[in-house]
């Protein structure tokens, strides 16, 4: 199985958050024997989100996608 994350946040790229919670899912993943082969982080940009969507889901068999604040009411991912 091919698992990508794909990290949603202008706090993640900025430095203002860490991305703590792509530690935590690859963790958690790895426990359940589950290696994640690709780990991207992009904007709260639409075309960035839809693409990195495109990217992972040519390749992987699972695509999860996390924020650096959680979810929030200006939320693009579900959109993107």
């Amino acid at each position: 199985m091919i698992v990508s994350i794909i990290s949603v946040g202008n706090e993640l790229l900025n430095g203002d958050t860490l991305n703590s919670n792509a530690a935590c899912l690859g963790q958690r993943l790895a426990d359940l024997g589950l290696a994640v082969h690709h780990e991207t982080c992009v904007p709260d940009d639409h075309a960035a989100i839809a693409d990195a969507l495109l990217t992972a889901l040519a390749t992987s068999t699972v695509v999860l996608t996390i924020g650096g604040l959680g979810p929030t009411r200006d939320d693009l991912t579900r959109t993107a």
